[in-house]
This record gives C-alpha cells, sequence and structure tokens, in this order.
C-alpha cells in the first residue's frame, strides 16, 4: 500500500482484508459475525470506564487509542481536538467503539456527573498509578505526545495518576 493512495483516500482495510480473507484481528468468537451483531454483543460486556485524548499530534495514535479500548473494553472513547480526525487509523475498530468529539472544555465538565476524571500525566504532584485506586467509573484522560495534558484539563481532573519509568 502506497502511501499517496492513504493520502488520496483511495485505500480501504476493511476491503483489503474482505479480499484476502483477513479475519486475524477478530476474536474467533467474533469470526463471520456482522459489525452490528459484535458491537451489540461488546456492549452487553464493557466496563464501567471511558478514554479521553486531548490534542493528540497524530492521528494514528487516536486510532491505537480506539484499538486499546475496544481490546480492553472500555465503555466509550472521547476526543478533544480542534481539527478533523481520520478514524481509519482505527482501521474498523471505529465500528465497534462508541467514540464522541468534545469541542468545549465545558462538555467535558458535564462528563463529572457520570465520571470520575482521572489524568494519566507525569506532572508534579501526580499519584503512580500502582499506587491509585481506581474508581469503576473512570475517565482516563490522555495528552498530547510532546506536551501532556493541558492545564485546563488537568485543573478540571478529579485525580492526576503517572506510570513510573525508568527511561
Amino acid at each position: 500500500v502506497w502511501e499517496s493512495e492513504i493520502k488520496a483516500n483511495k485505500f480501504e482495510i476493511e476491503n483489503l482484508m474482505r479480499t484476502l480473507n483477513i479475519t486475524s484481528n477478530v476474536a474467533d468468537k467474533y469470526k463471520g459475525w456482522t459489525s452490528d451483531k459484535i458491537l451489540d454483543d461488546l456492549k452487553k460486556n464493557r466496563y464501567k470506564y471511558s478514554i479521553c485524548i486531548e490534542n493528540w499530534q497524530y492521528n494514528y495514535n487516536l486510532g491505537t487509542c480506539i484499538r486499546a479500548a475496544n481490546a480492553f473494553a472500555a465503555k466509550e472513547v472521547f476526543y478533544i481536538v480542534n481539527k478533523k480526525i481520520d478514524a481509519r487509523s482505527s482501521v474498523g475498530t471505529k465500528h465497534l467503539v462508541e467514540f464522541k468529539h468534545l469541542s468545549k472544555l465545558d462538555e467535558l465538565i458535564a462528563l463529572k456527573k457520570d465520571y470520575v476524571l482521572v489524568a494519566l500525566d507525569n506532572v508534579d504532584g501526580s499519584k503512580p498509578i500502582n499506587d491509585f485506586n481506581w474508581p469503576e467509573n473512570s475517565l482516563i484522560i490522555f495528552g498530547n505526545e510532546a506536551n501532556g495534558i493541558s492545564d485546563n484539563v488537568l485543573k478540571i481532573s478529579d485525580h492526576i495518576v503517572h506510570i513510573p519509568q525508568a527511561g
């Protein structure tokens, strides 16, 4: 697959996978099921936590989060960004995970009625992730690859945790 085909929107991974009969990215339980039937089944088994991604730089990072949210049975994915997304980066998983755009900080604040906002960033005062007791209804917030989570989002978060790293 050539990059120019992807940029020109001429490459569709789902069609290629069907043509080549590739089903390796689908759990055996779901082989042969329609996307709608898979989604209905997944909704029954989702956890109560969700994911939020703020101001990522590359669409493939959003796609990775959507795929990981599906793999770890997150309830839904929210994203905060002031640009158009390219959902092809989720390689079809976009059909299996609820994901929603938040255009204003007020929309994230409104989610506090359903979620405990847990920012994941290595800022001063954050708690190590292995010492944190996760609320069942956590909304785990990830930030930009270079700059982390914005100060505005950190201020409204209920908790801030970090992943201890050796490097």
